[in-house]
């Protein structure tokens, strides 16, 4: 299984390119795809999941979570064009039988006409049954508001977990996606701002080593104590302490993409923060968990480059499993 946030599918023909042909990428059987556009000029008004599975040769179930009103957020407000569709959503594809669709639609983490990028709708967790044989593997691909308190991505979370409820305990069950588990709570600016410098006393070292590699520890600790609590396993899942996006200060798309939402005057300072780091920062936002199945070799892929350009913000991860208890 793979599960892997795509940015949108800007650049299509190269994440298409990487998974026909990444070794560790291209024998997938499940993708979980977070961000994944129709008719919008960011992602030059393609079917994203639609072009993805028939490139792919795999079944696939998308559903739209927004009726994007602008182009985007940041560095996508320049985009060429205009929007067609103007829909933005997840997607599973499959190279088995998926069945049993269903969504759930989650709170809101902020308002969504507030900011630069206007939007109609809610976040929607894709459910599905994957069928493996005679075998029944339930999956879901969730993303979780990044705008938003840690409070907030917990009660998403327990939405899911809540409309996963009817599945037998003894069906294999395995979910995944961007969850944005930054430890921050970013359903505004101001009280981002004051969890950073919080975070910088507390020491940047130790942040990155024991919090932002490791969010379940401390900040995002309710999250994962639900999913421990209906019998879901993440540890075992995740190749532990490696980041799935790198923040880096030196990166114009994301200094456009941070400073539609944060004030410019802070750069200065987050420059600061990581200065014995290279600029660089990892957070941990993408996971796995799972019941009755058994994890291996679960890793996250990263350098996922074609012809210099890095195909999405966030790194893929992925995992093997087997049947069985």
């Amino acid at each position: 299984a793979v599960a892997w946030n795509i940015e949108r599918g800007a650049h299509l023909e190269k994440i298409i390119e990487i998974l026909q042909n990444h070794p560790e990428l291209k024998e997938a059987d499940l993708y979980l795809i977070t961000e994944a556009d129709l008719g919008m000029a960011r992602s030059h008004n393609r079917n994203v999941a639609r072009e993805l599975a028939q490139a792919l040769k795999l079944n696939y179930f998308f559903a739209p979570s927004y009726l994007n009103l602008s182009k985007g957020s940041g560095h996508e407000a320049e985009s060429q064009g205009e929007n067609t569709l103007g829909i933005h959503g997840n997607a599973i594809l499959s190279r088995y039988p998926l069945t049993n669709f269903r969504t759930v639609v989650l709170p809101n983490g902020k308002d969504k006409m507030r900011g630069n990028e206007k939007r109609i709708g809610n976040q929607r967790t894709l459910i599905a049954d994957l069928q493996l044989g005679s075998e029944v593997v339930t999956t879901a691909c969730i993303h979780l508001d990044a705008h938003s308190s840690q409070g907030m991505r917990a009660e998403q979370m327990r939405h899911v977990l809540m409309a996963l409820e009817d599945t037998d305990r003894k069906t294999p069950l395995l979910i995944g996606g961007d969850w944005n588990t930054s430890t921050y709570n970013s359903r505004r600016a101001t009280y981002a701002i004051m969890g950073f410098w919080i975070r910088v006393f507390m020491g940047v070292n130790r942040v990155i080593r024991n919090h932002y590699l490791h969010p379940y520890s401390y900040w995002e600790k309710k999250l994962f104590s639900m999913l421990e609590e209906r019998g879901l396993d993440y540890k075992k899942w995740n190749e532990a302490g490696v980041g799935t996006l790198i923040y880096d200060s030196r990166d114009i798309k994301q200094y456009k993409n941070l400073g539609d939402w944060i004030p410019r005057w802070c750069f200065r300072f987050i420059e600061w923060s990581l200065r014995e780091h290279n600029g660089l920062c990892p957070l941990k936002l993408d996971w796995f968990a799972a019941r009755n199945l058994i994890p291996s070799n679960p890793k996250v892929v990263n350098k996922l480059v074609v012809d210099g350009t890095k195909v999405s913000d966030h790194e893929a991860i992925v995992t093997e499993f087997a049947l069985g208890l």
